[in-house]
Order: structure tokens, then C-alpha cells, then sequence
């Protein structure tokens, strides 16, 4: 085996697996009144199940299309949503 193939493996399986879907909606949350959560929780349906039994982005984006295509539904728009969303400001739109 090459060095670089070593390389490319090692990196590729300590690669740190991004968690920036389930941080921003729990932050956000955090920021909603009890009714407002309930209503935003709502809002998301199954997107919420798919974020916490997830293992990073890449998986809930992935499970989101699937569940898009199973139910016609708009999951995978609401997980893209959630990655726009600025923690700085507690808001999906900024201008920070």
C-alpha cells in the first residue's frame, strides 16, 4: 500500500462527524417560550426523531431525503434550514 492511500484512510476514519443540525436546534430551542417550542417541535414533525437518533449531518440529511421521498413531506428542507440557522444571534436570518 502507498502512503498516500494510508493517509487518505487514517484521515478519513478520524474525521471529525459534524453535530452543527442537532447544536442549532437545541440552541434555538432553548431560546423558545414553552409555546413556542411545543408549536416549532410541532412544525418539525419527524425531523426531530431523525436529528437524536442520528449519528451526525451527513446522516440526517441523508435519513431527511429518504423520509422526503417515502412521504412526500418537506423533512430535508427543514434540516437545511436548521444548518443556516446563527448561533451568534439566535436567528435563521442575520446579518452578523
Amino acid at each position: 500500500m502507498s502512503g498516500v492511500f494510508v493517509m487518505k484512510v487514517m484521515k478519513a476514519m478520524t474525521r471529525k462527524k459534524r453535530n452543527k443540525i442537532k447544536f442549532c436546534l437545541e440552541d434555538y430551542i432553548s431560546t423558545l417560550s414553552a409555546e413556542e417550542k411545543w408549536q416549532y417541535m410541532k412544525e418539525i414533525g419527524p425531523l426531530e426523531e431523525i436529528i437524536y437518533s442520528s449519528g451526525d449531518d451527513e446522516e440526517i440529511m441523508l435519513r431527511a431525503r429518504e423520509f422526503d421521498a417515502e412521504h412526500g413531506t418537506d423533512t430535508f428542507s427543514q434540516a437545511v434550514n436548521l444548518v443556516s440557522y446563527c448561533i451568534a444571534c439566535h436567528k435563521f436570518e442575520c446579518n452578523c
